[in-house]
């Protein structure tokens, strides 16, 4: 089952995207060798569904949008040339005007 743009956990790991993702015992998110401070804000961007726009600042939104590039989670794995999701909510108010080219059809 593929899960849009957030945290899977597959055989007791976690991945984003093709990328295995891990979180210290401070919050800090590592994607790729790649260290983020896990913000009530980032973590919200990356496991909510509709992330409240209150929740995220513009440093937030940058950490996603490295981690979403990153980790190639807006890909769909069989077919790299076509996005995982390209409705629903978080697609419309948040990659579609977020991510620009990372995720045109």
């Amino acid at each position: 089952m593929l899960i849009p743009f957030g945290i899977r956990r597959k055989e007791g790991k976690y991945f984003i995207g093709g990328k295995r993702a891990i979180v210290d015992k401070d919050s800090n998110l590592f994607v790729d060798g790649q260290r983020y401070e896990g913000t009530p804000g980032l973590l919200d961007l990356i496991v909510m569904k509709n992330p409240k726009t209150s929740a995220y600042d513009g440093n937030d939104v940058k950490n996603y949008k490295e981690i979403i590039k990153r980790t190639g989670a807006v890909r769909h794995p069989e077919n790299p040339q076509r996005p995982v999701a390209n409705r629903g909510h978080k697609w419309e108010k948040f990659h579609k005007a977020n991510l620009g080219e990372t995720c045109k059809n």
